[in-house]
């Protein structure tokens, strides 16, 4: 079995708990209040910040090549993501006011920017991989029981569940598994706990926008 097929086991119940947050189930349906999602896109713009620079770091611990130019990628796309969304969201939900960044938001980048400052490139891949393949795979959930056109959050759904990130998650998970091939049971036991906890903290970010 690879590392993958057992982290994935390991936040089966996590991600069933995302899939049934009141958030989700009110962003497939449209009925979401603006404020809650408003407050959800502003702690991602502070996310987003930070991962852009955990990308770019993570690339300059690969060796040159195709893995390493993805992963700059990912901090490019993550830099541009703010004006995409200001763009993609303005009918929806307005201007985006800038946000202090929530308990949650500040958790799970500490989480995520202290395993990368060790320079571990296998933590580094493990804990940060949430953020590609559980997007992804919330985003084809909400594609597949999310209402007709007149949902207003439809571009997001779409734009979470595009053939990219489908490309951009699957390509981590490969990378992910070699380096994880590579490691001893212990090691591959500590990259499947930061797996988890970044697993964790990705419910955390749904329910602090929809709760507080």
């Amino acid at each position: 079995m690879s590392w993958s097929e057992e982290a994935y086991r390991s936040v089966t119940s996590i991600l069933e708990d995302i899939k049934a947050h009141p958030f989700i189930r009110e962003l497939a349906s449209g009925t979401l209040p603006k404020d809650k999602f408003s407050r959800y896109i502003a702690q991602d713009k502070i996310y987003l910040k930070g991962y852009a620079a955990e990308m770019e770091a993570i690339s300059q611990m690969l060796p040159p090549g195709r893995h390493a130019e993805m992963f700059r990628q990912f901090a490019k796309d993550g830099m541009e993501s703010e004006n995409s969304l200001h763009e993609l969201l303005a009918g929806t939900i307005g201007v985006l006011h800038d946000a202090e960044p929530m308990e949650g938001t500040l958790e799970y980048l500490g989480h995520t920017s202290e395993i990368i400052r060790s320079k571990d490139l296998a933590l580094s891949l493990a804990a940060t991989l949430p953020c590609t393949w559980i997007y992804n795979e919330v985003g084809k959930y909400l594609q597949g029981i999310a209402s007709s056109d007149s949902n207003p959050y439809r571009d997001w759904i779409e734009c979470y569940s595009s053939p990219l990130m489908d490309e951009g998650a699957r390509c981590c998970i490969e990378l992910t598994d070699s380096v994880a091939s590579q490691q001893s049971e212990e090691r591959r036991r500590l990259m499947t706990m930061a797996f988890v906890k970044s697993t964790q903290f990705e419910w955390i970010f749904w329910d602090q926008a929809y709760n507080d």
